[in-house]
């Protein structure tokens, strides 16, 4: 008689890691391992290893070879764009601990040459993190 273990094992889902699926998009949307691996800040061999060990776990080729550059199989145009759904989604989350409810005033203090160069993009982020926060420039 065979295991729970060993009969719910052969219905596993697929295991794929968020850098395998981060190295999956970057390599589909810019259609270059250099170029992703630039994106991401990791050696192209990581990146290679990345996108090998996806491909093992979801049982079929997903990118090809094309002179210099990679391109998506059908296959991988498919799972890209399941793909695009779960690093959106990944993101949104992150997004969500960034960015405690900060509210009320705060005083920034900025040297005047510092100001002319840089206040009006400083107060747009601000504004966009932080809606409730209300700087004061001093």
């Amino acid at each position: 008689m065979r295991s729970f273990a060993s009969v719910a094992s052969e219905f596993s889902m697929n295991r794929f890691s968020i850098a395998q699926l981060e190295a999956f998009y970057w390599l589909g949307e810019l259609g270059s391992v250099q170029k992703a691996a630039d994106r991401l800040n990791i050696a192209q061999p990581t990146l290679s290893l990345r996108l090998k060990q996806l491909e093992a776990e979801a049982a079929q080729a997903l990118m090809e070879r094309h002179g210099r550059g990679l391109r998506l199989t059908r296959q991988g145009h498919a799972f890209l764009s399941r793909v695009k759904i779960v690093i959106d989604a990944y993101n949104e989350l992150g997004n969500l601990s960034l960015v405690p409810d900060l509210a009320g005033p705060v005083r920034i203090g900025v040297a005047e040459g510092f100001a002319v160069a840089c206040m009006a993009t400083l107060i747009s982020q601000i504004r966009q993190s932080f809606p409730l926060l209300r700087p004061e420039w001093v």
